[in-house]
């Protein structure tokens, strides 16, 4: 499955995924977000399996205007050499609450995971928030795909 390919989960799924969102967090659930960030990440820090092959979920910001506005695209091929694309395969090699929040759309917010795209080796600091785990059979997947979903529905 592509990340164009997303299914909504069920009422079910999600009341299942704040179950499992709120035994992590504990108290901090109903405290500060940043807080709460913190509380995740260090969760995330004992609990998911380093390296971890993971794509975006979306498209990351500069890739929008190449997307939707039909923007050259020669010029996006180019750019795609030198920047993070949600279409690439990455490995997180490491987690950190702050990095160069160049590629990170909601910045110092957000757990920075340090990856490698798998085609070339360039290495970059992206939003955990924005990623996907590829395996969907792997304990990362749930953990990811649960921190995602709540820091996006929360950051706001």
């Amino acid at each position: 499955m592509s990340p164009k390919d997303k299914v909504e989960p069920s009422v079910e799924a999600l009341a299942q995924q704040d179950q499992r969102i709120e035994a992590i967090l504990g108290e901090a659930y109903y405290g500060d977000f940043a807080e709460a960030v913190e509380v995740f990440f260090k969760y995330l820090q004992k609990h998911l399996q380093l390296p971890c092959e993971v794509h975006g979920i979306k498209h990351f910001d500069w890739e929008e205007r190449y997307a939707f506005d039909g923007d050259s695209p020669k010029e996006y091929a180019r750019l795609k050499k030198t920047r993070p694309s949600y279409t690439d395969a990455f490995e997180i090699l490491e987690i950190e609450r702050s990095l160069n929040l160049e590629w990170m759309v909601f910045g110092e917010e957000d757990i920075a995971v340090h990856v490698r795209r798998k085609s070339d080796g360039k290495t970059f600091d992206l939003g955990l928030s924005e990623l996907e785990v590829v395996d969907k059979t792997s304990p990362n997947h749930q953990l990811v795909a649960d921190y995602a979903g709540w820091f996006v529905n929360n950051c706001w």
